[in-house]
């Protein structure tokens, strides 16, 4: 597709996209960034993508690596953010200490299923908070079929486990309060942003130059130890 129709694509999917990332984060702030970065992603394989239903399936694809990947990225995200050299990366999307959402507290199921191993918490969001196909479910987990049942199956395992209060819920009872807090943690999804493709297209050229910075940094850092190892 031709970088015009992207455009078009944030419009209309951003406001849905948005809110399953409020799913799997249970933050919107943090909702707001994931999807930025997962746009970002989708953006530099645009015109790989065939029409809006493959660049939706990627989109959500992307949502998923980027937030069960997260622990890795805030780790190193404030670790660059502390330095003074590299202090510009605060502003990229994944970068810099994220602050907690000053918004009402998330339902309890879905505080729950945010306590839940990010995997299991994705298989869960996907097939009950979206209500997508299993097929879907595992196209958007990257894994086979069974596997997403299994994840799923797992999930409710836990989750049933972490929500015992004596209830006895069964499988569609469980199902259904799970449906319910989703629901109410989706409804508080923020609007998505005015202008949100220019400022994908920004963050990507932001990206690409910061990672030009780090390799002539990288490259810097590695004269220097050869300059220090032959003049010794």
């Amino acid at each position: 597709m031709n970088d015009g129709s992207f455009d078009a694509f944030v419009a209309g999917r951003s406001s849905g996209l948005l809110r399953t990332a409020t799913l799997l984060t249970g933050d919107p702030g943090s909702a707001q960034d994931l999807l930025q970065t997962a746009l970002i992603a989708v953006h530099r394989h645009w015109d790989q993508l065939a029409d809006d239903a493959e660049a939706t399936a990627r989109a959500r694809r992307e949502l998923v690596a980027a937030h069960t990947g997260w622990l890795g990225r805030l780790w190193i995200g404030d670790l660059l953010a502390s330095s003074t050299l590299l202090a510009g990366l605060s502003g990229l999307p994944g970068f810099g200490p994220q602050l907690p959402d000053a918004g009402p507290p998330p339902d309890g199921t879905a505080a729950a299923v945010a306590r839940l191993p990010r995997r299991l918490g994705a298989a869960l969001v996907l097939r009950y908070g979206e209500d997508l196909p299993e097929a879907a479910v595992a196209a958007a987990l990257g894994c086979p079929g069974e596997e997403a049942r299994a994840r799923t199956r797992r999930g409710l395992t836990r989750l049933r486990g972490l929500l015992d209060d004596g209830a006895g819920r069964d499988d569609a009872a469980l199902v259904e309060q799970l449906r319910r807090g989703l629901a109410v943690q989706g409804a508080r999804a923020p609007a998505a942003p005015a202008g949100l493709a220019e400022q994908v297209r920004d963050g990507q050229r932001a990206g690409r130059m910061h990672l030009a910075g780090l390799a002539g940094l990288l490259a810097f850092l590695v004269l220097v130890v050869l300059l220090v190892v032959t003049t010794r």
